[in-house]
């Protein structure tokens, strides 16, 4: 759902950058494009001390590729007429919620029919965002959702929430294709992504 406050190019972005979350075969709803604050990879080394010498190293694994995500939420004026669309108190909580509720309610989940994504239960996320991830979504899990509030309540009552909130949320990709067989909370992992997919 786009906001009243989105340029014509960031209404572009957002259709091109997706966080569906399988534990409620549920896609995050974005009132602006969020940004990629950090993406890495790392190599782990086990390493000996040589005296007089630079350390030797000896390649034991790779990091998953590591991102950080920031996702950015206002709430609107309701009597600001926006098509009935409105990023109101409510519309924001659930987004929040959608993503907190990644680490404690993937039991029980229920699957979605039909798609491509079947994944009852599980802890398997499809992140994509421009070419900056790659060509399509791909699986990864998720380590941590932060998130920091801004400006003054609006609203009243126990119906009142801050103006600003800010998500910064650590994505993982994770993938199948290891000697060792993913337990059952990750259904849906995609295989390891080939150098063409440009999610390296």
């Amino acid at each position: 759902m786009s906001s009243r406050y989105l340029i014509t190019k960031d209404s572009e972005i957002i259709e091109d950058v997706q966080l569906f979350l399988a534990y409620r075969s549920q896609q995050v709803e974005f009132q602006f494009p969020p940004t990629i604050e950090n993406d890495s990879r790392r190599v782990n080394w086990k390493t000996d001390n040589i005296p007089g010498r630079d350390p030797i190293a000896v390649y034991e694994s790779n990091s998953a590729r590591e991102l950080t995500l920031k996702i950015e939420y206002i709430v609107e004026d309701p009597s600001v007429e926006n098509n009935g669309q409105i990023w109101s108190i409510g519309k924001i909580k659930q987004q929040i919620n959608l993503l907190k509720g990644y680490f404690t309610g993937v039991v029980g989940a229920p699957a979605r029919e039909g798609g491509s994504f079947v994944a009852a239960g599980s802890m398997t996320a499809y992140f994509w965002h421009t070419r900056i991830t790659g060509t399509s979504g791909w699986s990864v899990r998720i380590g941590n959702v932060s998130t920091s509030y801004k400006g003054p309540q609006i609203g009243g009552g126990g119906d009142s929430h801050p103006l600003k909130t800010t998500l910064n949320v650590d994505i993982a990709t994770v993938s199948f294709g290891t000697p060792e067989n993913p337990e059952a909370y990750w259904d849906g992992l995609k295989p390891f992504p080939e150098y063409e997919d440009l999610w390296f």
